[in-house]
């Protein structure tokens, strides 16, 4: 019900239900399901009552939509909502008018209290995590800091072996050699949530993209930045940040690829936001010169990949979006910058995406989807029995079906490799939202594939040290395989988990390798 935008409505509406037959002719003699499915199907995918109990329906679910359709107080009880937030005026995020009469609004809330469970269903039935890794040798590392371990991205430097830590408390990028040494500290001033490595503009140079998003926090503040640096092999130092674009809106993600065929990398930035976001193109006009194309004008942007679907020579985009009208889609390229989009995978309103990535896992020559759900920063902070792991693979003609599904609480990121160099996709995932005190080992899970889509959950003795957000992989030790890194950040916003901060705090990492030693 999160949605961070408005599509109008008329007031006089015919509804058809699926056998074609008129339920309703006006929203006056509309039952609080086919209200239900008016206001709310509008913006997002129904959703069904089923989703949350009555509690957290009529908590903390319907009083976060009232608002969007101009119900601010209800039974003398206001709503909370941005009313005063300057930034989303002329967004249309919240009508000036109440969309529903007061009438109207009780038979939604009375459909939902006597539609949904009293108790929440029960999680699906699941292969148990076994504890230990086959292949992997635990590696903490000493403490960057004192103070709690914030961790907002890793990366490695495939080149050089050096790993990229940065600390999303105090805006500072740690350069970090293979030997765990720190080398270099770079003070940015903001929040590094993604990094990009690229072969620089001469022999003796390499430069990074670095993505700060200006706001752990949900804001619609423009305080997020893309920024270059070079790398000057010669003396061993980065040069002078650049600042390429200022005023973003919580980036998240940047893309890099050839959209128009020039010779020029042009960049994707995917503007998460909060209550309102875009997912931008910007056009590489050359010199760092960028020309801006909006692909959608909505929040909830939270990654892309840049690739030609349709074998026509110019390179698409494919995008992951939440915030609301939760889905993946591809953005076919016309040419001159021009997109045609398509939703290729629809998700419920309440399902947290939170990443995806491509890869083939049925080795037919098409990319699959890997994806994850688990983002619980929304306010109804409860456990999701959808929460997960899935794959879609797709039938050649970009359209996907699922075929694998992990139930995962709190599901986050995921990253499919031939691990264990057996000739398959395994895949190792984290969970930021895990279910911690039923449920530590949820924290990191590595699926051993086993053929026929069938994976083998397993995780490491250590996994509760930390709260994995974000991870990377990548061959450290230079021996062959693959290993993992996992970057803890210790603080959380839910309540419930506020008695495992303390140990997360003051003994975790700010992160942990996991190293490969299947060679």
């Amino acid at each position: 019900m999160s949605s961070g935008y408005y599509i109008s409505i008329f007031v006089m509406i015919f509804l058809v239900a699926c056998n074609g037959n008129e339920q309703a002719t006006t929203t006056e003699e509309a039952s609080g399901e086919e209200l239900a499915k008016i206001f709310c199907a509008s913006c997002h995918k129904f959703s069904e009552p089923a989703l949350f109990t009555k509690s957290t329906w009529a908590d903390k679910i319907l009083p976060l939509m009232g608002p969007r359709l101009g119900i601010y107080s209800y039974k003398g009880i206001d709503y909370k909502y941005e009313k005063e937030d300057t930034f989303i005026k002329g967004w249309n995020v919240y009508p000036d008018e109440a969309m529903v009469s007061e009438a109207e609004w009780i038979r939604i809330l009375e459909y939902y209290n006597q539609q949904a469970p009293i108790n929440a269903p029960a999680p699906p039935e699941k292969q148990a995590i076994t504890i230990g890794l086959k292949h992997f040798k635990t590696v903490i590392p000493p403490r960057l800091k004192a103070e709690a371990p914030m961790i907002s991205l890793v990366k490695l430097d495939q080149l050089t072996s050096n790993l990229f830590v940065a600390d999303g408390n105090q805006g500072i990028l740690y350069i970090i050699n293979p030997q765990n040494e720190v080398i270099n500290t770079l003070q940015l001033g903001n929040i590094p949530i993604h990094l990009r490595f690229d072969a620089g503009v001469s022999t003796d140079q390499r430069g990074m993209w670095i993505t700060p998003m200006g706001s752990m926090r949900p804001t619609n503040a423009q305080t997020g930045l893309l920024r270059y640096m070079y790398f000057n092999q010669k003396v061993d130092i980065y040069e002078p940040q650049y600042t390429i674009k200022k005023d973003l809106r919580r980036p998240v993600h940047s893309a890099f690829g050839d959209l128009n065929n020039d010779g020029k990398e042009d960049i994707v930035i995917s503007e998460f936001g909060y209550l309102i976001g875009e997912l931008n193109c910007y056009e590489n006009l050359g010199g760092f010169d960028l020309k801006k194309h909006t692909l959608r004008k909505q929040p909830g942007a939270i990654m892309t990949y840049i690739y030609d679907f349709d074998g026509d020579g110019l390179k698409d985009v494919i995008a992951l979006m939440s915030q609301g009208d939760e889905g993946i889609y591809i953005y076919y390229n016309q040419g001159n910058f021009e997109f045609k989009e398509e939703q290729i995978l629809r998700f419920e309103a309440s399902y947290g995406s939170s990443g995806f990535e491509l890869a083939d896992f049925n080795g037919d020559g098409y990319f699959d989807i890997l994806y994850t759900n688990g983002d619980d920063g929304d306010g109804i902070r409860v456990l999701k029995y959808y929460h997960g792991v899935r794959i879609f693979l797709n039938d050649k003609t970009n359209h996907f079906q699922e075929t694998f599904f992990y139930p995962l609480h709190g599901a986050y990121k995921a990253i499919a490799w031939d691990y264990d160099l057996d000739g398959d996709l395994d895949i190792a995932s984290v969970s930021f939202f895990a279910d911690y005190k039923n449920a530590p080992e949820e924290g990191f899970v590595y699926f051993e594939n086993i053929g026929n889509m069938k994976f083998k959950p397993y995780t490491f003795n250590e996994v509760e040290i930390g709260r994995w957000m974000t991870f990377d992989k990548g061959d450290i030790d230079k021996d062959g395989d693959v290993d993992l890194i996992l970057a803890n950040f210790s603080i959380g916003p839910r309540e419930e988990d506020q008695k495992f901060i303390k140990k997360w705090v003051n003994e975790g990492p700010d992160y942990l390798i996991l190293e490969n030693t299947i060679r």
